[in-house]
């Protein structure tokens, strides 16, 4: 989504998750509208911290 680590750390989970709806429908992809599961939060962790 384009956040620097500063400001992925700083939000809360209610507004992480209300960010992650809204990319998924702004990038409209039909297959795709969950937020990420734990393997893919823990593979996003990993890449950016």
């Amino acid at each position: 989504m384009g956040w620097r680590p500063a400001d992925f750390w700083a939000v809360t989970v209610t507004e992480f998750f209300d960010a992650v709806d809204i990319f998924n429908e702004m990038h409209a992809d039909p297959d795709r509208t969950d937020p990420p599961d734990e393997d893919e939060m823990a593979k996003l962790l990993e890449k950016y911290g």
